[in-house]
């Protein structure tokens, strides 16, 4: 089974889809709202259902994952602002459903 990625909510047409975790199916039916944003400003995470499974998950251009060409420590920063921002989403997940997370900076 895949995820069918579609249009990004951004907009974008090059989109991928970043995995936060992945939570039962029948979560959905709950009426379980995932945060409003994720890991990129803007763009809402949504539960993707894949069988007896739903992947939490944002869609976005890809180009919002690639880091800031500056410094080093500018690089450092943008990537602790996303891992942040990625456990949190974990975090507020947790609070409405069992969900075992992904390693920060899963594409699909």
């Amino acid at each position: 089974m895949s995820v069918d990625v579609g249009p990004s909510k951004s907009g974008g047409s090059d989109s991928v889809v970043y995995v936060y975790g992945v939570a039962r199916s029948d979560m959905l039916a709950t009426g379980i709202a995932p945060p409003a944003e994720g890991i990129v400003p803007g763009v809402p995470v949504e539960l993707l259902p894949i069988g007896d499974l739903a992947v939490v998950a944002s869609r976005a251009p890809k180009d919002a994952f690639a880091p800031p060409e500056t410094t080093e420590r500018t690089a450092q920063a943008w990537a602790t602002d996303r891992a942040l921002a990625h456990h949190q989403v974990l975090s507020t997940m947790a609070t409405l459903c069992a969900v075992a997370p992904v390693k920060f900076g899963a594409l699909c």
